[in-house]
């Protein structure tokens, strides 16, 4: 929807008023059968925006340059389907009082990057649409779910409450709500003392010299641990093997003293 000033129709072929003030165009090249309010803000009543022929609710109808339009006491708008031949009906949706939709998530716990599906479980009147927010009933417009959709991906970087209600048809009612718990991915410090080299926790790295090194261990989840390796690495001694005593020639032999016989 937009405001009036802000939209052009191509070739207007028909005009009507109904008894709110709300004006009805045939927008006869672009197949459609707009709405004007009041106010000015022009919405598509009627029509796919492509030639052809379908019977359907709002846009997944089909007209064939529509030509004329007159609207009832009712609110029920007409249309001459030029090309189709046809006097087309656009009858007035009936819309009840919407209950309270339940909300799910899956996985209702995730890890930070990572996504989670909303379902929303309910009635609700053709002519509306689900509204999600995140700041509170009514606040903080996430997306809305139109058609007969029912689910929604969010991907919160933080732990996050969601809220569902119907909305367009009538006065909006209460939300339904849920929460996806985030996880981040965790920071921790050790400290090592080796000899000579030191593979990381994670296999990925050697190390040879003392340092401050970093590790990250993956997660599946994505919820990865982030290591600070405060690591001392101590050279092994070299052993010198010396002479004391002794010659290169001769023949040495070592006997056991066993006493006298």
């Amino acid at each position: 929807m937009v405001q009036g000033h802000r939209l052009s129709f191509p070739l207007l072929a028909g005009v009507a008023v109904d008894g709110a003030g709300n004006v009805y165009v045939a927008d006869y090249v672009n197949h459609r059968i707009r709405k004007i309010t009041t106010s000015g803000v022009v919405s598509t009543l009627a029509g796919s925006g492509t030639s052809g022929y379908a019977d359907g609710t709002g846009t997944s109808a089909h007209f064939n340059y529509p030509f004329g339009v007159a609207v009832d006491g009712a609110g029920n708008v007409y249309v001459a389907d030029d090309v189709n031949h046809r006097i087309r009906k656009i009858g007035q949706a009936t819309c009840t009082t919407p209950t309270t939709p339940s909300l799910s998530a899956s996985p209702d716990s995730i890890c930070n990057g990572n996504s989670s599906t909303l379902t929303v479980s309910g009635s609700k009147n053709a002519a509306s649409t689900w509204k999600v927010y995140s700041g509170g009933c009514g606040t903080g417009l996430v997306d809305s779910i139109t058609g007969t959709g029912t689910t929604l991906s969010v991907s919160p970087t933080s732990t996050t409450n969601y809220y569902v209600r119907e909305e367009g048809c009538v006065t909006a009612g209460s939300c339904g709500t849920t929460v996806v718990t985030v996880t981040a991915a965790s920071y921790n410090t050790i400290t090592v003392t080796v000899c000579d080299t030191y593979t990381s926790p994670s296999g990925r790295h050697t190390w040879f010299g003392t340092g401050i090194y970093k590790d990250t261990i993956p997660n599946a989840a994505g919820c990865d641990s982030i290591l600070t390796i405060n690591l001392t690495v101590i050279a092994t001694p070299i052993v010198t093997v010396s002479t004391l005593a002794g010659s290169t020639s001769g023949l040495y032999r070592w006997y056991r003293d066993i006493g006298s016989v």
